[in-house]
């Protein structure tokens, strides 16, 4: 099976751009630039004549005049700023309302916000680099009534930072659609911000966002024969900055009778980020998916690249990076590859988004007929998970990428042709001496597994991610199933102690395949407590050994029956260090008994999804039969057989 998006559907891609403009070239008499000069939204023909005099050519009217021609008409700007009532004569900014009621482009046009005086557009590389865009046309919808753009033909958008007002009482829909109505249909996107403003600040209003849709292929009366979509490039122009997303991006391909080729590329974007990469913009922007790609027959897309200019960087959403969408089984259609998710442009600072249980996160990716990674240089994605357990999903049947879950840290992300996972690697005993810190560890041997492994250790961060790299190994066939000892210098600046949580991720060789990083059974006990217990607030305590080297973190829930059942009484007790041994913790709480007699209590494990968890995932649990004893004489808070203490306060 191959995937030929890169030497074919770009070519082609690159090819049938290159028609169209030698296309508008040969028209070029017809072809003309329009000139924005005032911020107007009205319906007053005085703004919107686009004649040579000034100020008399709103965004509306441009619009309106390049659906008079055939050809590619440009879009350009030339406000003054210090005239407009609608730019800022500070920051020369100037912010412009969408056609109200769904505007639609019959036409192919060029927008072209970067002809605007004062704007410039993104110099830095996205090998390893935020965005520098400097840009001056802000374009949003109307606050008081729907309002968008349709593009029934090829369209560029450029240099333009668009902030999506939601519209109370609306259907909500995208900002701006492309529903290709004939021939052929390039879309380009590329040097613009999406959700923020000029300057790259969030708007709250921008927060479901959903700016872009793209192609449809399930619309009626489609007569186009073929549909390209770039959003970004190789080139340091054509990146975007997107914030927010219900998705960010929507993008709809497909082969069948009429469509005979479609692609899509996305590359060299920042999603989520501040501009310069380095940081996850917090709140709303992040509580959505960032692409979600509608796909049927077989047409080709590639979110990434080998090449690092190629590379996305995605704040790790709530729900997903890349879902898809796809009517049929069959061959490879989609390929992921060399971004950054979770992980900031230097491929080393984490985008941490702190935890929120009413926007809970896990799928990284829900796709069909995918692969995510590969076995060439640069084609392997790299993951950080934030504060909750991710996975990587493929749904369907003869994907390239079987369901593979990924442990919530540093992950390099590969898994070629259903290429054999490796072992989590179970470290037995770390030790530190003279800034050396010296392991035990095995790998279990698996069917068909390629060598030598990568080893890499890990100390962990308690509720941020990633963990902190402590160094290497090289883990040979003939080690395979039997425990190693080896001694690494601790890298600068870091120190380790028994009660460190330590872990490990096996890579296979040549990328094929990474394993799950190493997680230990645990064992839940009650301790101390008497048999015969007051009457009232009971403490009760409990114990959690790991039985791997690290000592267990967050708390245990303690109740009078099933922890899962309503009515029942439970304390929590938090974890700390125990004298018995370095990997063991306790806690104790007051428990309000309520009943009197004997009682079954209930423990379980609230484990730490940063730093403590079995390697199912399962809650490690424990029961132990206690007595209530009858309450003192005249105690009348015992009369109805029931306690009415708050034990917590």
């Amino acid at each position: 099976m191959t995937f030929t998006l890169p030497s074919i559907a770009l070519s082609r891609f690159f090819a049938i751009a290159s028609t169209l403009l030698v296309l508008s070239a040969s028209h070029l008499a017809q072809a003309a630039t329009i000139t924005v000069d005032n911020t107007q939204d009205s319906n007053s023909s005085f703004v919107r004549a686009c004649t040579s005099a000034p100020n008399d050519c709103s965004f509306w009217g441009a619009l309106l005049l390049a659906n008079t021609t055939a050809e590619s008409d440009t879009i350009a700007f030339n406000i003054p700023t210090d005239e407009d009532a609608g730019c800022s004569g500070l920051t020369g900014v100037c912010r412009i309302v969408a056609p109200p009621l769904n505007f639609s482009v019959i036409h192919p046009v060029i927008i072209d916000g970067l002809t605007q005086p004062g704007a410039s557009a993104n110099t830095l590389s996205a090998a390893n680099q935020g965005v520098n865009m400097d840009l001056k046309i802000e374009l949003t919808r109307n606050a008081f009534r729907p309002s968008g753009i349709t593009f029934l033909r090829s369209v560029t958008l450029r240099g333009l930072a668009i902030v999506r007002v939601t519209v109370s009482g609306a259907i909500e829909d995208a900002f701006i659609r492309t529903y290709p109505s004939s021939g052929d249909n390039v879309y380009v996107v590329e040097g613009n911000i999406l959700g923020g403003t000029a300057a790259g600040g969030f708007e709250s209003s921008s927060a479901n966002a959903y700016f872009f849709r793209f192609g449809e292929c399930f619309v009626q009366n489609l007569s186009a024969t073929t549909m390209q979509l770039r959003v970004g490039g190789l080139l340091p122009a054509q990146r975007n900055y997107f914030l927010g997303g219900q998705p960010a991006l929507k993008a709809a391909a497909c082969i069948n009778s009429v469509v005979t080729q479609a692609d899509i590329v996305i590359q060299g974007n920042l999603f989520g980020t501040t501009k310069n990469g380095l940081a996850a913009v917090i709140g709303q922007v992040n509580a959505y998916t960032w692409i979600n790609l509608e796909l049927s027959g077989s047409p080709t897309a590639l979110v990434g690249g080998a090449d690092p200019s190629a590379r996305n960087v995605f704040t790790r959403p709530v729900d997903q990076v890349v879902a898809t969408s796809s009517t049929a089984n069959g061959s490879t259609i989609l390929r992921v590859q060399g971004n950054y998710i979770g992980l900031g442009v230097d491929g080393v600072t984490p985008l941490v988004v702190p935890f929120d249980p009413q926007r809970f996160g896990g799928t990284l990716f829900n796709v069909r007929r995918a692969l995510i990674g590969g076995t060439a240089a640069g084609e392997r994605n790299l993951f950080v998970g934030n504060d909750s357990v991710t996975m990587v999903l493929a749904n369907g049947t003869n994907n390239v990428l079987s369901n593979t879950y990924i442990g919530n840290r540093m992950f390099r992300a590969v898994q070629v042709l259903e290429a054999p996972v490796p072992a989590s690697p179970q470290v037995s005993a770390f030790a530190v001496a003279a800034n050396a810190v010296t392991f035990s560890y095995s790998v279990s041997p698996t069917p068909a597994q390629t060598y030598p492994l990568t080893v890499e250790f890990y100390k962990t961060i308690g509720g941020n991610n990633p963990s902190v790299l402590l160094g290497r190994d090289t883990y040979l066939a003939g080690e395979a199933g039997t425990t190693k000892a080896i001694s690494l210098p601790l890298p600068p600046g870091v120190t380790l102690d028994a009660n460190d949580v330590v872990v490990a991720s096996a890579n296979a060789a040549n990328g094929q395949g990474v394993s799950e990083f190493s997680w230990y059974p645990s064992l839940l006990t009650f301790v101390g407590n008497n048999e015969a217990v007051l009457n009232r607030c009971t403490p009760i305590r409990v114990r959690l050994q790991a039985l791997g080297p690290f000592r267990p973190n967050g708390s245990v829930r303690i109740g009078n029956g099933p922890l899962t059942n309503s009515g029942v009484n439970i304390c929590t007790a938090t974890l700390v260090p125990a004298v018995a041994g370095p990997y063991i913790a306790e806690g104790i709480c007051a428990l309000n008994m309520r009943q009197i007699g004997q009682r079954t209590l209930y423990a379980a494990y609230d484990y730490d999804f940063d730093n403590f968890r079995t390697e199912s995932g399962t809650q490690p649990a424990a029961t132990r039969t206690i007595n209530t004893v009858t309450a003192p004489s005249g105690d009348a808070l015992f009369k109805d057989g029931f306690e009415a203490i708050n034990c917590a306060g």
